[in-house]
């Protein structure tokens, strides 16, 4: 009798409704299959389409759709962040999208009883998914740096889950880099977005912080070559194991024959220029972007400023900027 041929390992993956979020799932979930594990990418129906040219060529991953629910103040075909960027009611959309999520809990808690997989690869606003998997052993997937990442939830063990934003200029307890923190006007903005609460009786960082300390393992979008002691100080505060996974982007396109940005670098000396990047989803004021666009003037530094077409700088910045560069790009879809 021949051997048994050993059943596939069945995953489940669950990103959070964010392009920032959703991206790295899905090249962890490429990288997966191709060691021979079988995936179940699991989102709404809207975030489904939008990923299906991007696993074409992955025959092991099957897109799993669950249909977003009815969310009261919640405009129909809002089913990610990137849908809610551009909208004046933007802030008060998210904590929405945060509700659609938590209303997701009982579909797919049905859903892993019809999957039965072996694992569920999750994200930080899914606090409930350890309860509802258990006893499938859940892995919490964190899309943004180790360092980041270790700061919140440092802040959060050493104020005992009540910082206040002058507690979070100073770094945690036992942090590698005591020289990373935050300005007060930073710690005031941080403290609003991620230690409120917006959604429900739990904040962002309480929802992370029961994902970290309650799933099976944590993985990480970096590598120990970047971020080696902010992984172990990460592992020393959640007591899980804490396994990089490498650095997750999307495959860039060819360069063209002639690339103007990359020549203008050759041309800088080492550690010269600064590179200015907020994000496709982070839409700065007028107001926030003119003080910026000074200081690069009065500072006369080169720099690398990627902006969305259209947005209105400063009066003739662009003349002034001589030998500096700015690239001006579309914002990502």
């Amino acid at each position: 009798m021949g051997e048994e041929k050993q059943r596939e390992l069945r995953v489940v993956m669950f990103p959070w409704l964010a392009h920032g979020h959703i991206t790295p799932f899905v090249e962890l979930a490429k990288s997966l299959a191709t060691h021979g594990l079988k995936i179940f990418f699991v989102s709404t129906p809207l975030n489904i389409k939008r990923i299906e040219p991007q696993i074409c060529d992955a025959p092991d991953i099957d897109l799993v759709e669950l249909a977003m629910p009815t969310v009261k103040g919640l405009p129909p075909g809002v089913e990610c962040s990137v849908d809610v960027v551009k909208r004046a009611e933007a802030p008060l959309l998210v904590p929405l999208l945060i509700t659609a999520m938590d209303l997701l809990e009982k579909p797919f808690a049905m859903l892993l009883q019809k999957l039965s997989p072996d694992f569920v690869i999750y994200d930080v606003m899914q606090h409930w998914v350890p309860r509802v998997a258990n006893p499938i052993p859940t892995i919490l997937f964190l899309t943004m740096g180790t360092a980041g990442s270790s700061y919140w939830e440092g802040e959060l063990d050493m104020a005992s889950g009540n910082p206040t934003a002058e507690d979070l200029t100073l770094s945690p307890a036992g942090f590698p880099s005591p020289n990373i923190h935050l300005t007060l006007f930073e710690a005031r903005r941080a403290h609003f977005q991620i230690y409120e609460k917006h959604a429900g009786d739990l904040s962002v960082i309480e929802r992370a912080s029961i994902c970290l300390r309650e799933s099976w393992a944590v993985a990480c979008n970096t590598c120990l070559e970047l971020e080696g002691v902010y992984v172990e100080y990460l592992q020393s505060l959640v007591k899980r194991p804490v396994i990089p996974v490498g650095l997750l982007m999307r495959e860039l396109p060819p360069l063209p024959i002639v690339d103007i940005c990359l020549q203008w670098l050759d041309r800088q000396p080492a550690a010269s220029v600064v590179v200015l990047s907020f994000g496709s989803e982070y839409n700065l004021t007028h107001k926030e972007l003119a003080p910026i666009a000074m200081g690069l003037l009065e500072t006369s530094v080169s720099f690398i400023w990627v902006l969305p077409a259209g947005i209105d700088l400063l009066p003739g910045f662009q003349d002034q900027i001589g030998v500096y560069f700015l690239l001006i790009v579309g914002g990502i879809q």
